[in-house]
């Protein structure tokens, strides 16, 4: 019809850079990764009977090996990173439902 307009999206794929060749949401993942790996290191002692300055504290890494994880690898299935995919499958899973149909058997307002 006249005066309808059916813009087409714009899909460039062209990541934007933020630091170096790290784009927005990488950046935010290994900040993420860094700032609780800092919060460990001041909560969770080094572990004990090891001499070694290094291999006392690899455990603070993990944190930072999660949000690399997060923010770099893709699904297979998909093409999605893992953090936008974890983010739609919790949002799938624990939105509210409202059901169009009613059992006979269920009372009034139980459903929802």
């Amino acid at each position: 019809m006249w005066g309808d307009n059916h813009p087409l999206p714009y899909n460039s794929q062209i990541k934007e850079r933020l630091i170096g060749r790290f784009s927005f949401g990488q950046s935010i993942w290994i900040a993420t990764g860094i700032y609780m790996a800092v919060k460990m290191s001041k909560n969770v002692p080094t572990i004990p009977f090891i001499d070694n300055f290094i291999v006392c504290r690899i455990h603070y890494l993990l944190p930072i090996a999660v949000a690399i994880f997060f923010g770099f690898a893709k699904h297979n299935k998909t093409g999605l990173m893992f953090g936008n995919y974890l983010g739609l499958i919790l949002r799938l899973r624990f939105k509210r439902r409202k059901f169009l149909y009613r059992k006979k058997n269920i009372r009034e307002g139980g459903d929802y």
